[in-house]
């Protein structure tokens, strides 16, 4: 796998099959109902999944 880049704590990487791979810089604990690992066949589908995962990390009011 090639490192492309990182944003807002995470690593984003080519997988070896196709598609991309973001893997936290800082992994979170188990049960914490966040990814430590996400997954996309493109980066428009990873980043849509990405702003998800930054979505459920942030406290309802």
């Amino acid at each position: 796998m090639t490192g492309i880049r990182r944003i807002a704590g995470w690593e984003i990487l080519e997988g070896a099959g196709g598609g991309y791979i973001a893997v936290r810089v800082v992994p979170v604990p188990p049960g914490s109902g966040q990814s430590n690992v996400r997954c996309g066949k493109t980066l428009t589908e990873l980043y849509r999944r990405l702003e998800q995962e930054r979505r459920r990390a942030q406290p309802v009011p």
